[in-house]
């Protein structure tokens, strides 16, 4: 039954508690994420389109493998 100021079960508010939290990220990392993000997004849509998760992967990795070999997607901070 549900009832009013009373918590059924203190474990879930816990483990939400974390999952609402917003992680502090420098801007390296959130445009690696923003760089990661798109390439999944396009791969996504022509892998939809097209009906196969083969498309899906095969774009989804070389848009990935593209951004780090153009520099898009940087691993590390540049090094002086």
């Amino acid at each position: 039954m549900f009832q009013v100021g009373r918590i059924e079960r203190p474990w879930l508010v816990l483990s939400l508690k974390h999952v609402t939290e917003k992680i502090a990220l420098g801007a390296r990392q959130e445009l690696n994420g923003v760089h990661v993000l798109g390439s999944l997004g396009v791969a996504g849509f022509l892998g939809a389109l097209t009906g196969s998760w083969a498309v899906f992967l095969v774009v989804g990795a070389a848009m990935i493998a593209g951004s780090f070999y153009t520099g898009g997607i940087r691993p590390k901070g540049r090094q002086p």
